[in-house]
């Protein structure tokens, strides 16, 4: 064992004795281990949302530390590797986007946004199951301003065509718009159909 693997194991165990699903300790020990090494801080990211989450779902406070403090301490690590593990990672997903307060807005909205804006309609689709389901959030006016926002990003990259959205990503908007339950439904559908 090297003393990389050794320093890695000592800092689990730390984290372990410490009651790790609150903000202090988490931070704490998120910080060290992204200091160590991004991609077995990810393992532990990932071991906590898998085996901690009901506790995750449950709470509204430890979903906010471990679908929105945490995500920024990686995102702002490492932007790229963090938007990969949310599309690898499914508990880690979850915890970002199915339960935690935070998953309209911030770090997380801005990942759907570039996502959708880039046309990288499958990740897009993997989070847009698990905000469906956020019952933390809502979802008529998050989609609303989503919508808001992949226009303008879309415009921006190609400001002298009219904005026009491929088949696939405006078919992936209307089924999830399709599941607003307010009046906004169909004015919003109406727009993503003109710009088809």
């Amino acid at each position: 064992m090297n003393a990389k693997e050794l320093k890695y194991l000592s800092l689990f165990e730390q984290m372990c004795k410490g009651d790790f699903l609150t903000e202090a300790v988490a931070k704490k020990s998120f910080t060290s281990f992204l200091n160590l090494d991004f991609s077995l801080a990810l393992d532990v990211w990932d071991y906590v949302c898998s085996a901690h989450e009901e506790e995750v779902a449950k709470s509204e406070q430890t979903s906010a530390l471990f679908g929105g403090i945490i995500l920024d301490m990686f995102y702002k690590k490492g932007m790229q590797k963090t938007v990969k593990a949310l599309a690898d990672l499914p508990s880690v997903r979850r915890a970002v986007f199915s339960y935690s307060p935070e998953a309209d807005k911030g770090v997380p909205f801005n990942i759907l946004v570039d996502l959708l804006s880039n046309n990288k309609t499958d990740p897009a689709e993997d989070i847009f199951k698990c905000v469906v389901k956020n019952e933390r959030i809502a979802y008529g006016p998050f989609m609303k301003e989503l919508l808001e926002r992949v226009f303008i990003e879309i415009l921006k990259k190609n400001p002298s065509k009219k904005l026009e959205m491929s088949r696939k990503l405006a078919t992936l908007l209307l089924s999830y718009v399709s599941k607003i339950k307010t009046d906004e439904r169909a004015m919003l559908e109406q727009r993503i159909r003109e710009r088809m």
